[in-house]
């Protein structure tokens, strides 16, 4: 039953990417935490910016 829920990944146009990127580098700059809304295939999953930073800031080479 849970696969028949299973929803597809949403495309995003150009505009949407950079409207998420101009979020994302204004919240590091001001040092300000924003809710992210990250695509899960079941159930949106609601994530803050800061949360996100801290995951890159250990993975980048």
């Amino acid at each position: 039953m849970r696969e028949q829920e299973r929803r597809g990944k949403p495309v995003l146009d150009d505009q949407e990417v950079q409207e998420i990127e101009r979020a994302l580098v204004e919240s590091y700059n001001k040092r300000c935490t924003i809710d992210l809304i990250v695509f899960n295939p079941f159930e949106d999953e609601q994530v803050p910016s800061n949360t996100l930073f801290e995951f890159m800031s250990c993975h980048i080479l």
